[in-house]
Protein backbone atom coordinates (compact mmCIF):
# COMPACT_ATOMS: atom_id res chain seq x y z
CA UNK A 1 0.00 0.00 0.00
CA UNK A 2 1.52 3.38 -0.76
CA UNK A 3 -0.04 6.64 0.32
CA UNK A 4 2.50 9.11 0.76
CA UNK A 5 3.95 11.75 -0.92
CA UNK A 6 6.72 10.30 -2.86
CA UNK A 7 8.63 8.87 -5.79
CA UNK A 8 8.94 5.34 -5.85
CA UNK A 9 10.00 2.90 -8.62
CA UNK A 10 9.54 -0.81 -8.53
CA UNK A 11 11.87 -2.93 -10.76
CA UNK A 12 11.87 -6.17 -11.56
CA UNK A 13 14.58 -8.52 -13.32
CA UNK A 14 17.22 -7.80 -10.45
CA UNK A 15 19.92 -10.60 -9.56
CA UNK A 16 20.66 -11.32 -5.63
CA UNK A 17 23.61 -8.63 -5.85
CA UNK A 18 21.44 -6.21 -7.70
CA UNK A 19 24.33 -5.80 -10.28
CA UNK A 20 22.38 -7.52 -13.44
CA UNK A 21 19.17 -6.59 -14.57
CA UNK A 22 17.21 -8.75 -17.17
CA UNK A 23 14.22 -7.46 -19.29
CA UNK A 24 11.68 -10.53 -18.97
CA UNK A 25 9.37 -9.93 -16.27
CA UNK A 26 8.51 -13.93 -15.82
CA UNK A 27 11.74 -13.31 -13.75
CA UNK A 28 9.98 -11.74 -11.19
CA UNK A 29 6.28 -12.59 -9.73
CA UNK A 30 4.45 -10.96 -7.28
CA UNK A 31 1.76 -12.93 -6.47
CA UNK A 32 -1.42 -11.74 -4.68
CA UNK A 33 -2.52 -14.88 -3.09
CA UNK A 34 -6.17 -13.90 -3.40
CA UNK A 35 -6.00 -11.64 -1.03
CA UNK A 36 -6.44 -7.79 -1.75
CA UNK A 37 -5.34 -5.65 -4.86
CA UNK A 38 -1.69 -6.77 -4.83
CA UNK A 39 -0.66 -2.78 -5.25
CA UNK A 40 -3.15 -0.34 -3.86
CA UNK A 41 -1.89 3.43 -4.29
CA UNK A 42 -3.98 6.13 -2.55
CA UNK A 43 -3.49 9.94 -2.57
CA UNK A 44 -5.50 11.59 -0.58
CA UNK A 45 -6.02 15.90 0.13
CA UNK A 46 -2.25 17.31 -0.29
CA UNK A 47 -0.88 13.78 -1.61
CA UNK A 48 1.47 13.30 -4.67
CA UNK A 49 2.69 10.02 -5.81
CA UNK A 50 4.43 8.94 -8.60
CA UNK A 51 4.79 5.03 -8.71
CA UNK A 52 6.67 3.56 -11.41
CA UNK A 53 6.12 -0.44 -11.80
CA UNK A 54 8.10 -2.06 -14.11
CA UNK A 55 9.07 -5.28 -15.37
CA UNK A 56 7.05 -7.49 -13.07
CA UNK A 57 4.47 -10.43 -13.79
CA UNK A 58 1.84 -9.54 -11.13
CA UNK A 59 -0.66 -11.90 -10.80
CA UNK A 60 -3.94 -13.29 -8.08
CA UNK A 61 -4.87 -10.16 -6.68
CA UNK A 62 -8.55 -10.28 -6.01
CA UNK A 63 -10.05 -6.90 -4.75
CA UNK A 64 -13.36 -5.16 -5.10
CA UNK A 65 -11.84 -2.69 -7.16
CA UNK A 66 -8.49 -2.98 -9.23
CA UNK A 67 -7.32 -6.72 -8.66
CA UNK A 68 -3.65 -6.35 -9.78
CA UNK A 69 -3.51 -2.40 -9.45
CA UNK A 70 -5.53 -0.35 -7.77
CA UNK A 71 -4.86 3.55 -8.14
CA UNK A 72 -7.18 6.18 -6.33
CA UNK A 73 -6.82 9.73 -6.29
CA UNK A 74 -9.56 11.63 -3.58
CA UNK A 75 -9.81 14.99 -2.22
CA UNK A 76 -7.43 16.83 -4.35
CA UNK A 77 -5.11 13.91 -4.55
CA UNK A 78 -2.76 13.16 -7.41
CA UNK A 79 -0.99 9.83 -9.03
CA UNK A 80 1.33 10.00 -11.46
CA UNK A 81 1.78 6.04 -12.75
CA UNK A 82 3.75 4.41 -14.87
CA UNK A 83 3.22 0.50 -15.85
CA UNK A 84 6.07 -0.64 -18.40
CA UNK A 85 6.69 -4.54 -19.55
CA UNK A 86 4.80 -5.69 -17.16
CA UNK A 87 2.47 -8.62 -17.15
CA UNK A 88 -0.72 -8.58 -15.59
CA UNK A 89 -2.24 -11.78 -15.31
CA UNK A 90 -4.92 -14.10 -13.45
CA UNK A 91 -6.40 -11.08 -10.98
CA UNK A 92 -9.87 -10.39 -10.55
CA UNK A 93 -12.09 -7.91 -8.96
CA UNK A 94 -15.38 -8.08 -7.53
CA UNK A 95 -16.26 -5.04 -8.80
CA UNK A 96 -14.37 -3.03 -11.34
CA UNK A 97 -11.00 -3.64 -13.25
CA UNK A 98 -10.00 -7.06 -13.09
CA UNK A 99 -6.45 -6.57 -13.67
CA UNK A 100 -6.08 -2.67 -13.35
CA UNK A 101 -8.83 0.21 -11.95
CA UNK A 102 -7.87 3.89 -12.50
CA UNK A 103 -9.83 6.18 -10.25
CA UNK A 104 -10.60 9.88 -9.71
CA UNK A 105 -13.40 11.34 -7.83
CA UNK A 106 -13.54 15.13 -6.26
CA UNK A 107 -12.25 18.47 -7.38
CA UNK A 108 -8.76 18.62 -8.28
CA UNK A 109 -8.34 14.84 -7.76
CA UNK A 110 -6.11 13.52 -10.74
CA UNK A 111 -4.63 10.17 -11.78
CA UNK A 112 -2.12 10.11 -14.49
CA UNK A 113 -1.41 6.71 -16.41
CA UNK A 114 1.62 5.38 -18.91
CA UNK A 115 1.18 2.26 -19.81
CA UNK A 116 3.48 0.71 -22.07
CA UNK A 117 4.44 -2.32 -23.78
CA UNK A 118 2.78 -4.45 -20.93
CA UNK A 119 0.70 -7.80 -21.23
CA UNK A 120 -2.79 -7.65 -19.67
CA UNK A 121 -4.66 -11.10 -20.14
CA UNK A 122 -7.28 -13.32 -18.26
CA UNK A 123 -8.33 -10.80 -15.77
CA UNK A 124 -11.86 -11.17 -14.49
CA UNK A 125 -14.33 -8.02 -13.69
CA UNK A 126 -17.54 -8.83 -11.48
CA UNK A 127 -18.65 -5.01 -12.83
CA UNK A 128 -17.12 -3.51 -15.62
CA UNK A 129 -13.59 -3.21 -17.18
CA UNK A 130 -11.91 -6.92 -17.41
CA UNK A 131 -8.57 -5.80 -18.18
CA UNK A 132 -8.22 -2.31 -17.53
CA UNK A 133 -11.12 0.49 -15.56
CA UNK A 134 -10.37 4.06 -16.13
CA UNK A 135 -13.08 5.95 -14.20
CA UNK A 136 -13.45 9.74 -13.35
CA UNK A 137 -15.93 11.45 -10.96
CA UNK A 138 -17.06 14.76 -9.60
CA UNK A 139 -14.72 17.05 -11.32
CA UNK A 140 -11.36 14.61 -11.46
CA UNK A 141 -9.53 13.65 -14.25
CA UNK A 142 -7.93 10.82 -15.25
CA UNK A 143 -6.11 10.39 -18.49
CA UNK A 144 -4.25 7.30 -19.56
CA UNK A 145 -1.91 6.26 -22.35
CA UNK A 146 -1.40 2.67 -23.41
CA UNK A 147 1.31 2.30 -26.33
CA UNK A 148 2.44 -1.22 -27.29
CA UNK A 149 -0.34 -3.01 -25.00
CA UNK A 150 -1.60 -6.58 -25.51
CA UNK A 151 -5.09 -6.53 -23.95
CA UNK A 152 -6.56 -10.03 -24.44
CA UNK A 153 -8.78 -12.91 -23.30
CA UNK A 154 -10.20 -10.81 -20.28
CA UNK A 155 -13.60 -11.14 -18.80
CA UNK A 156 -16.27 -8.61 -17.52
CA UNK A 157 -19.68 -9.41 -16.15
CA UNK A 158 -21.07 -6.31 -17.46
CA UNK A 159 -19.42 -3.60 -20.07
CA UNK A 160 -15.96 -3.72 -20.95
CA UNK A 161 -13.95 -7.09 -21.30
CA UNK A 162 -11.14 -5.37 -22.20
CA UNK A 163 -11.03 -1.54 -21.76
CA UNK A 164 -13.65 0.51 -19.85
CA UNK A 165 -13.46 4.05 -19.92
CA UNK A 166 -16.53 5.64 -17.49
CA UNK A 167 -16.90 9.36 -16.45
CA UNK A 168 -19.77 10.98 -14.14
CA UNK A 169 -20.45 13.84 -12.20
CA UNK A 170 -18.86 16.51 -14.79
CA UNK A 171 -15.42 14.33 -14.33
CA UNK A 172 -13.26 13.87 -17.53
CA UNK A 173 -11.69 10.67 -18.34
CA UNK A 174 -9.73 10.46 -21.39
CA UNK A 175 -7.86 7.27 -22.60
CA UNK A 176 -5.45 7.12 -25.66
CA UNK A 177 -4.67 3.69 -27.43
CA UNK A 178 -1.63 3.01 -29.74
CA UNK A 179 0.26 0.04 -31.69
CA UNK A 180 -1.68 -2.24 -29.26
CA UNK A 181 -3.78 -5.29 -29.37
CA UNK A 182 -7.42 -4.56 -27.84
CA UNK A 183 -9.08 -7.96 -29.00
CA UNK A 184 -10.40 -11.71 -27.64
CA UNK A 185 -11.74 -10.32 -24.91
CA UNK A 186 -15.21 -11.06 -23.43
CA UNK A 187 -17.95 -8.80 -21.83
CA UNK A 188 -21.87 -8.60 -21.48
CA UNK A 189 -21.69 -5.25 -23.55
CA UNK A 190 -18.14 -3.82 -25.24
CA UNK A 191 -16.22 -7.04 -25.30
CA UNK A 192 -12.90 -4.81 -26.26
CA UNK A 193 -13.64 -1.52 -25.66
CA UNK A 194 -16.62 0.10 -24.16
CA UNK A 195 -16.96 3.64 -22.85
CA UNK A 196 -19.82 5.59 -21.00
CA UNK A 197 -20.80 9.42 -19.52
CA UNK A 198 -23.06 10.55 -17.80
CA UNK A 199 -24.41 13.92 -16.62
CA UNK A 200 -22.07 16.72 -17.64
CA UNK A 201 -18.90 14.41 -17.59
CA UNK A 202 -16.68 13.47 -20.59
CA UNK A 203 -15.55 9.62 -21.74
CA UNK A 204 -13.50 9.80 -24.73
CA UNK A 205 -10.77 7.26 -25.99
CA UNK A 206 -8.79 8.16 -28.95
CA UNK A 207 -7.78 5.08 -30.95
CA UNK A 208 -4.52 4.80 -33.70
CA UNK A 209 -2.37 1.86 -35.52
CA UNK A 210 -4.31 -0.47 -33.26
CA UNK A 211 -6.04 -3.99 -33.94
CA UNK A 212 -8.70 -3.80 -32.13
CA UNK A 213 -12.27 -6.04 -31.96
CA UNK A 214 -15.89 -4.92 -30.44
CA UNK A 215 -16.12 -1.02 -29.22
CA UNK A 216 -19.27 -0.22 -27.47
CA UNK A 217 -20.28 3.43 -26.34
CA UNK A 218 -23.11 2.93 -23.59
CA UNK A 219 -26.32 3.44 -25.72
CA UNK A 220 -28.14 5.71 -23.28
CA UNK A 221 -24.79 8.03 -22.43
CA UNK A 222 -22.42 7.45 -24.95
CA UNK A 223 -18.53 8.67 -24.95
CA UNK A 224 -16.29 9.20 -27.73
CA UNK A 225 -14.44 7.02 -29.85
CA UNK A 226 -12.36 8.80 -31.87
CA UNK A 227 -11.05 7.08 -34.50
CA UNK A 228 -7.69 8.40 -35.52
CA UNK A 229 -6.73 5.84 -38.51
CA UNK A 230 -4.63 2.86 -39.21
CA UNK A 231 -7.09 1.04 -36.79
CA UNK A 232 -8.11 -2.75 -38.38
CA UNK A 233 -9.74 -5.79 -37.26
CA UNK A 234 -8.20 -9.25 -37.41
CA UNK A 235 -7.50 -12.31 -35.36
CA UNK A 236 -3.87 -11.26 -34.28
CA UNK A 237 -2.87 -15.12 -34.63
CA UNK A 238 -1.38 -15.48 -31.59
CA UNK A 239 1.25 -18.38 -31.79
CA UNK A 240 -0.47 -20.13 -28.61
CA UNK A 241 -2.59 -18.16 -26.67
CA UNK A 242 -3.68 -21.44 -24.72
CA UNK A 243 -0.64 -21.85 -23.42
CA UNK A 244 0.25 -18.25 -22.62
CA UNK A 245 2.34 -17.49 -25.77
CA UNK A 246 1.00 -14.36 -27.24
CA UNK A 247 3.79 -13.29 -29.58
CA UNK A 248 2.54 -12.76 -33.19
CA UNK A 249 2.21 -15.78 -35.54
CA UNK A 250 4.54 -15.48 -38.94
CA UNK A 251 0.44 -15.11 -40.17
CA UNK A 252 -0.88 -12.30 -38.05
CA UNK A 253 -1.84 -9.10 -39.67
CA UNK A 254 -0.14 -6.87 -36.66
CA UNK A 255 3.06 -7.61 -38.45
CA UNK A 256 4.29 -4.51 -39.90
CA UNK A 257 1.18 -1.78 -39.50
CA UNK A 258 2.15 -0.37 -36.07
CA UNK A 259 3.80 3.44 -35.82
CA UNK A 260 7.34 3.60 -34.36
CA UNK A 261 6.00 6.81 -32.37
CA UNK A 262 6.96 6.09 -28.44
CA UNK A 263 7.18 2.50 -29.74
CA UNK A 264 9.57 0.45 -26.68
CA UNK A 265 12.79 0.32 -28.30
CA UNK A 266 13.01 -3.53 -27.35
CA UNK A 267 10.82 -6.85 -26.50
CA UNK A 268 10.26 -8.81 -23.41
CA UNK A 269 13.50 -10.98 -23.92
CA UNK A 270 15.73 -7.64 -25.06
CA UNK A 271 15.18 -7.83 -28.38
CA UNK A 272 15.51 -5.11 -30.57
CA UNK A 273 12.33 -3.76 -32.10
CA UNK A 274 11.50 -3.06 -34.90
CA UNK A 275 12.10 -6.77 -36.54
CA UNK A 276 11.15 -6.57 -39.86
CA UNK A 277 9.69 -3.87 -42.25
CA UNK A 278 8.06 -1.98 -39.93
CA UNK A 279 7.19 -1.55 -36.20
CA UNK A 280 4.21 -4.56 -35.48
Amino acid sequence: LVNTSKSFALEGGWDTSFTTRATDPLLTVIDGGSDGAVFTVDASTGENISLTIERLTIRNGDNENGGAISAVAMGGGLIDIILASDVIRSNKSTNSGGGVGLYADGSDSKVKATLTNNMIYENYAGGEGGGLYVFSDNSANVTASLINNTITDNVSAGAGGGVRAYSSGAGVTDVTIRNSIVWGNTAETGHDISIGQSGASSAAVHSSYNDVGDVLPDADAPGIYNDLGSNFDFDPHFVDSIDGNYRLGQDSAAIDLGTATDAPPMDFEGTPRPQGNAHD
